[in-house]
């Protein structure tokens, strides 16, 4: 039982259900059935012109992936360079200040305009702003959801309000180990629904939430990249804090690439937080930002246990490239230091070494952090392979057959991951009896509402395999 409803189109909802074709072995339509016409020569001309639009479009999209990998190579080279220059500068006022000579404020850098050491950058105004929402300290279900909704329709939380919300969210995922454990829904009405990338779409976050109905009954994973290429993020960024601190229980925020302060201040993330909030707290607010980011969690397991149906991992890009490394090891090496440590670990070096092995103990554990928020699955790999992300410029690509060693060694039988745009919002691949990998995107028409994909989510319920909504 399987369908598709697209989240936004054009401002404008539109849900209809339809065929994934080949992509998933439980696709289901609903609807009057369409018989080929009686003219043969009329349906064999069509079916021609269709085949040829087809792979015409088909070309298309596989050009449009590589460009947007392209693009993101090139903003992780840049985000580097930036961030070595961030190095330089304070390392530069280290040594000033331990001579006690040319001692310059962080809130002096802020009034003057600069962002430790960088010139200020020109400032796009946001549209669709309204005024200020403030929020009350305590978050409650019904606090977090009518602030959704006052985000969706264009308001911007105060600053204070926000600072708060932040520091809060920060300490309460501090509390959460790296790889969350959550139960197969077993009873009826129960459901674990998975949100792939999101992208700073404001209406996308609120339009599955819509469909998947209030957390509760309904377990949440936003599966990270909440942020970037989209000009709502902080609003989603905001929003998935009140709905944490709401449903603590309920709602699990994993880390994504894009959760990186390096990367963040590259795409746009920062000037986004500039344009909203002027004067110095636009630097105390990004701040908080990052901190958040190094404070997620990794992944999620869905049920595992003996007799579950479901028995799934959630990560954002993939599985380790070291296949000694496995879950145990993750929680326990990357998990202890969320404190800021980790926070800009992917964009800290000039560049990525090709080889797997990284002998260097921090280099080593940057190594395990690419992997899970950066690799993407060689899905045309029936193999054991797992090589260095040449697309991306980080993480490794992994063949079908690793995914699969990887599942079974862990006892699961699904790897759930995002990070990667697709046409229809979601993909499905077998990658071998008894095991499978989905990659779910849940930001529609990406980027920022340019693009012609759709959205999706995955839904896991009492049954063994999950519904795309």
């Amino acid at each position: 039982r399987l369908f598709c409803a697209s989240l936004s189109v054009a401002g404008r909802t539109e849900v209809h259900q339809r065929p994934l074709q080949s992509r998933h072995p439980g696709a289901w339509a609903s609807g009057a059935a369409i018989g080929p016409r009686r003219n043969d020569t009329f349906v064999r001309s069509a079916s021609s012109a269709a085949s040829s639009t087809s792979s015409t479009c088909e070309s298309e999209w596989k050009l449009y992936l590589a460009l947007d990998k392209q693009d993101e190579a090139s903003h992780v080279a840049l985000a580097r360079f930036v961030n070595g220059l961030w190095q330089l500068h304070a390392q530069a006022h280290k040594e000033l200040d331990a001579d006690g000579n040319g001692k310059l404020r962080k809130d002096e850098l802020a009034k003057n305009g600069h962002d430790l050491g960088l010139a200020r950058q020109h400032v796009v105004k946001v549209q669709g702003a309204s005024s200020s929402i403030r929020l009350p300290k305590n978050i409650t279900p019904a606090v977090a959801k009518e602030f959704l909704e006052r985000c969706r329709e264009g308001g911007v939380l105060a600053a204070s309000d926000l600072e708060r919300l932040l520091r809060k969210t920060r300490q309460a995922l501090l509390a959460e180990p790296a790889i969350n454990r959550v139960p197969a829904p077993k009873a009826e009405g129960t459901s674990v629904i998975v949100v792939g990338d999101l992208h700073g779409s404001i209406s996308d976050l609120a339009k599955v939430v819509e469909l998947g109905g209030a957390p509760g009954k309904t377990t949440y994973i936003f599966n990270g990249d909440f942020v970037d290429r989209g000009r709502h993020s902080v609003e989603v960024m905001a929003c998935l804090c009140a709905l944490k601190l709401a449903h603590p229980t309920s709602v699990f925020l994993n880390r994504g690439n894009h959760e990186c302060k390096a990367l963040s201040r590259s795409y746009g993330l920062q000037q986004e937080v500039k344009s909203k909030y002027k004067g110095p707290i636009a630097l105390s607010l990004f701040e908080d930002l990052a901190s958040v980011f190094a404070s997620l969690p990794l992944g999620v397991v869905i049920g595992g246990g003996e007799g579950d149906l479901v028995r799934a991992l959630v990560v954002h890009g993939g599985i380790p490239s070291d296949t000694s490394v496995g879950l145990k090891e993750i929680e326990l090496g990357l998990g202890l230091d969320r404190e800021g440590r980790h926070a800009q670990r992917v964009c800290k070096r000039e560049g990525m070494k090709s080889s797997l092995q990284i002998p260097d103990t921090e280099d080593f554990e940057t190594k395990f952090l690419e992997d899970l928020l950066w690799s993407d699955p060689a899905t045309d790999d029936r193999g054991v392979n797992i090589r260095f992300n040449e697309g991306r410029k980080a993480g490794c690509t992994y063949s079908l057959g690793a995914a699969d060693i990887f599942l079974r060694k862990e006892g699961l039988t699904t790897l759930v991951r995002s990070h990667e745009v697709m046409r229809e919002g979601v993909e499905w691949w077998r990658c071998a009896e008894g095991t499978e990998l989905y990659t779910v995107f849940s930001c529609s028409n990406y980027p920022d509402k340019r693009g012609l994909n759709e959205a999706a989510a995955l839904k896991f319920g009492p049954q063994p395999r999950p519904m795309v909504k």
